[in-house]
């Protein structure tokens, strides 16, 4: 097996053969070029690559743009850091709280020593206690690195975003929905929790597919359509979670408790017209 070295110079491009993997040198210094054969995915690449499969959301979601099944395509072309690469981001690491992954229309983010706004785009890091705002006829797809899940605001929406933090008295809160809605996608094999505060709930989700919303008031709706571990709470510290089965959902008003389970009428579906045509 004939094997080559990797070098920075954007002028010198090698193919390594790694147990069936054809890696070409990138344009750009320290990354490599992988081509998607048929029966890749994400998690495969990235245990061949680099012998991890879940560097597929830690290192390749961060240079390539996937949708939320991370689904990949033959012929594809994905940029990879190599593993020199990898190593020196781990070291000096202070990787953002999520990232726009899309957006349509009037987006809005500013940071927290900001009192005016500035316009979103696609790719922009977002950092804790970071809002962003969708206008009128507008939408958004946010994507929380670490727990590998993704939320679509939906228009008049306005989301704080929150990285990992746990104390004595609250949950993991990862977002607070202030207005609006949020469709909600979670990646089953993450395993890590994600959950969205309202003014009257506390809603988390470990897995699969559902809505927030918050109507006037405070009141949220929580609708669960495929999730296995979805669970709903007040903001009380005496609040109990109540489990939502798949295809069920609840309402809870600012200071009470949630309602019991109740069947869904058939989910809605996002607008794919709408997701096709973020910028």
């Amino acid at each position: 097996m004939k094997k080559c070295t990797l070098t920075t110079s954007p002028l010198l491009a090698c193919l390594l053969l790694l147990g069936g993997v054809t890696l070409a040198h990138a344009e750009e210094p320290n990354f490599i070029e992988y081509k998607v054969k048929k029966g890749d995915t994400c998690i495969g690449i990235a245990s061949k690559v680099y012998g991890n499969g879940q560097l597929c959301y830690e290192m390749i979601d961060v240079y390539n743009t996937f949708d939320e099944k991370f689904r990949i395509y033959p012929g594809q072309t994905l940029k990879l850091p190599t593993k020199e690469k990898l190593i020196a981001r781990r070291a000096t690491s202070d990787e953002a709280d999520a990232r726009v992954q899309a957006r349509r229309g009037d987006v809005r983010a500013r940071s927290p020593r900001q009192s005016s706004w500035d316009r979103a785009s696609a790719g922009q890091d977002l950092w804790r206690e970071w809002r962003v705002d969708s206008g009128d006829a507008s939408s958004a797809e946010i994507r929380f690195m670490r727990e590998r899940a993704n939320l679509r605001m939906r228009e008049n929406t306005l989301v704080i975003i929150y990285g990992e933090q746990r104390t004595e008295s609250a949950p993991a809160r990862h977002a607070t929905l202030e207005r609006g809605a949020l469709a909600t996608r979670l990646d089953e094999l993450a395993g890590s929790e994600v959950t969205v505060e309202t003014p009257a709930a506390l809603a988390s989700s470990k897995g699969g597919e559902g809505l927030v919303k918050v109507m006037d008031g405070g009141t949220t709706l929580v609708a669960n359509f495929t999730g296995k571990h979805v669970s709903v709470s007040g903001k009380k510290k005496t609040s109990k979670p109540v489990r939502l089965p798949e295809n069920t959902g609840s309402r809870v008003e600012k200071g009470k408790e949630p309602t019991p389970p109740r069947p869904l009428p058939s989910p809605p579906a996002w607008e794919v017209g709408r997701v096709s045509g973020f910028d």
